[in-house]
């Protein structure tokens, strides 16, 4: 009995801290190092590195944010500009972002806050896009806006996410 009570508040206990992570959002240090199992951050919040990942070529080819990230890094090197590296710690801001945008369309957040306050410590740069249909059209439509373009070819950026939610895209860049 007492074994299957201390299994019972450990699960519970995991619970409770998976969902402390989960409503925190991508705004907390010690979530991202949760999240990511990496301790890639000091935690008094300046940035060492964040954690690296490339998309996979399946994601690149098949899925919109693997193929905007491909097109946006085949775009900067024709422009001169190194490639940028892909974040999972900055993918989970922009997955925030691109929910945000479906329901309040702006680069404020729906709690009247600026778009970067998702995740101060990292977020630099934001292109928003809804209602494409393809990658190429997305980062097109990024490239022909003479703002979004600045974001695409800034060269002190190193790392890049995307993240689609119900066709409204947010890209987060830092």
């Amino acid at each position: 009995m007492r074994k299957r009570t201390k299994k019972i508040r450990l699960v519970i206990n995991l619970l409770l801290v998976f969902l402390m992570i989960f409503f925190s959002g991508c705004g907390k240090d010690v979530s991202q190092i949760l999240e990511t199992g990496e301790r890639n951050t000091e935690l008094d919040g300046k940035i060492i590195i964040l954690d690296e990942q490339e998309p996979s070529a399946e994601d690149m080819m098949f899925n919109l944010p693997g193929r905007c990230f491909s097109l946006i890094n085949s775009y900067r090197q024709m422009n001169g500009l190194s490639e940028l590296k892909w974040s999972p710690a900055l993918e989970k801001c922009a997955h925030t972002r691109a929910r945000e945008a479906a329901a309040y369309w702006s680069h404020e957040r729906p709690n009247g806050k600026p778009w970067y306050t998702v995740n101060p410590k990292i977020m630099r740069g934001e292109n928003l896009a809804m209602g494409y249909i393809t990658a190429e059209d997305i980062v097109n439509n990024w490239i022909n806006s003479p703002s979004h373009n600045e974001l695409l070819l800034a060269d002190d950026f190193t790392y890049i996410a995307i993240a689609e939610y119900d066709g409204y895209f947010a890209c987060e860049f830092t």
